[in-house]
């Protein structure tokens, strides 16, 4: 992946039909970046609730698995 394609992805990741993987990736590859001009305060902030949700949904997943125990 090209540094245009993880920002592309970075960009929309509710909205991208990208695998989880990929868009990991994108992630990673934009946290890398040596500069990060060309990322705007929305997209960091949308990148962040994404990650967020993610943690949390597997999370609630965890726990759901553990009370059907």
């Amino acid at each position: 992946m090209n540094i245009g394609k993880a920002l592309s992805i970075f960009g929309n990741l509710d909205d991208c039909n990208e695998t989880i993987e990929t868009k990991g990736l994108a992630i990673r590859m934009v946290i890398d970046m040596e500069t990060h001009n060309s990322v705007t305060k929305k997209q960091m902030l949308g990148a962040l609730n994404w990650m967020w949700n993610q943690i949390f949904e597997l999370c609630e997943k965890s726990e759901k698995e553990g009370e059907a125990e």
